[in-house]
């Protein structure tokens, strides 16, 4: 959606397709895939390495961080809610725009 506005916006100002595709949006949208396979390689390493400790607090290892850390009380419902996930990811749509559109 975000690649269609762009264009769109690029083609009303004349620019060729070449130059969209080569700008600095594709640039940044690469990045963010990379970052988010970093990302999620560095969570399963950390997900691997406290199942022990959640299997001997008696806690699922799913919920182990959350619960030594205390996030699950000090965010309250929202850390069971998708709002922060919908916010996030169209606050990062919105900075790919801007980005693309430069």
């Amino acid at each position: 959606v975000v690649r269609w506005l762009v264009e769109r916006r690029m083609m009303a100002e004349d620019k060729s397709l070449a130059e969209v595709e080569s700008g600095p949006g594709v640039l940044f949208a690469s990045g963010l895939i990379a970052g988010g396979a970093i990302a999620g390689i560095a969570v399963a390493a950390v997900a691997a390495a406290v199942v022990g400790r959640a299997d001997a607090a008696g806690v699922p290892a799913a919920d182990y961080l959350s619960h030594v850390v205390g996030w699950h009380t000090a965010l309250g419902s929202i850390a069971e809610s998708n709002l922060l996930a919908v916010g996030l990811f169209t606050v990062l749509a919105i900075v790919l725009f801007r980005v693309a559109r430069r």
